[in-house]
């Protein structure tokens, strides 16, 4: 019941702002000072540290007082045992593309890229932005490449092409190769187990992998560019 509650509240303290902005405006002055995510986290979950869980009863020892019983709902014991690197990962992954783009530092790699490379087309853009996310990401995590990535490529649109919706195309071709890794076994767990079983050789799987990356960034290319076209008007 307490793990529910919880769920329920915390649930709550993320959607609550979004249904308050629809019937009040998103520039009212409650929805400005909203909680971030992460505090409605902390705030939801705090309860499950302090509440003893009542269906943990005290049970009968062969000798000696009863043992058991009034153990937290979440005790550190078990807290303790999360995979923190994971969430560390994803978690500094974010910080970063955030500060970027609260620093400028996204729009000032934009304008280098835009002027060393000469690309002026949002299409040719995303090809190429797609193309070095999933050779990039052979050597760094999927949640690492895109929170670094993502921030950049909708600054290079902004240059590119003066539309709110010039960025969808190769923000979501950068989403989509991160998760395009076939030529190094530890870009991603199948490719290391392929690896593993003896029968595909560092070379064998590096080649065969540069092909089906370029193959990768064509598909991807060739969705992107039938369907945003038809949903987004870019």
């Amino acid at each position: 019941k307490v793990v529910a509650a919880s769920f329920v509240f915390t649930a709550s303290l993320w959607v609550f702002p979004a249904f308050y902005a629809l019937a009040h405006g998103s520039h009212h002055e409650m929805v400005k000072h909203k909680l971030l995510a992460g505090v409605s986290v902390l705030i939801g979950t705090f309860p499950m540290f302090i509440i003893s869980d009542k269906g943990d009863s005290p049970r009968p020892a062969p000798i000696g007082p009863p043992v058991g019983g009034g153990h937290r709902v979440l005790p550190w014991s078990v807290a303790k045992n999360a995979d923190w690197g994971i969430v560390m990962l994803v978690g500094g992954g974010l910080a970063i593309g955030s500060q970027m783009q609260e620093t400028g530092l996204a729009d000032v790699m934009a304008e280098q890229f835009v002027s060393s490379t000469g690309i002026n087309d949002i299409w040719v853009l995303t090809f190429v932005t797609t193309m070095l996310t999933i050779f990039v990401t052979e050597i760094t995590s999927n949640t690492a490449t895109t929170s670094i990535m993502v921030p950049v490529v909708i600054a290079i649109s902004k240059s590119v092409r003066d539309d709110p919706n010039a960025a969808v195309a190769p923000a979501i071709g950068v989403a989509l190769g991160a998760s395009c890794a076939f030529m190094l076994p530890i870009a991603t767990p199948p490719n290391y187990i392929v690896k593993e079983t003896g029968h595909v050789d560092f070379c064998q799987m590096a080649s065969a992998g540069f092909i089906v990356n370029v193959i990768c960034s064509g598909l991807i290319w060739l969705i992107l560019r039938v369907t945003v076209p038809l949903v987004w008007g870019v």
